[in-house]
């Protein structure tokens, strides 16, 4: 389906030109898919926040969160390329898995800091 919308949007232009005064919009998948993904990107935001929260609490730091979650891009990067590169396209499911995949870097990176802050050494009394 994306390789028709792909197509339609490439030709629309010249389409319309030719006939003033149409007027076009995607509707049926196109637009719930478009939907899906407007409504995805509200719940990454809320997701990141929740996060943030939740291990700011237990942390007993604002800075900490943030380096637990910069591990979060990375592994977003890996997952994408592994799809450019294995020739798939991201789908919602794609998107789906990217958000579980989201959390799973954040356990492992809030592991490293964890073990990080317990062989720290104290400061001199």
């Amino acid at each position: 389906m994306s390789a028709v919308t792909r197509a339609l949007e490439k030709e629309l232009p010249r389409i319309v030109a030719n006939y003033p005064g149409m007027h076009h919009s995607f509707e049926g998948e196109a637009r719930e898919q478009a939907d899906a993904f407007r409504s995805l990107s509200i719940g990454a935001a809320f997701v990141a926040f929740l996060i943030y929260t939740l291990l700011a609490i237990p942390l007993k730091s604002y800075i900490q969160p943030f380096i637990v979650m910069s591990a979060i891009p990375f592994g977003l990067a890996g997952a994408i390329v592994g799809h450019i590169i294995m020739g798939h396209p991201l789908s919602i499911i794609s998107l789906f898995g990217l958000l579980a995949l989201a959390g799973v870097v954040v356990n492992d990176s809030l592991v490293m800091v964890d073990y990080t802050i317990q062989f720290r050494p104290s400061p001199a009394c």
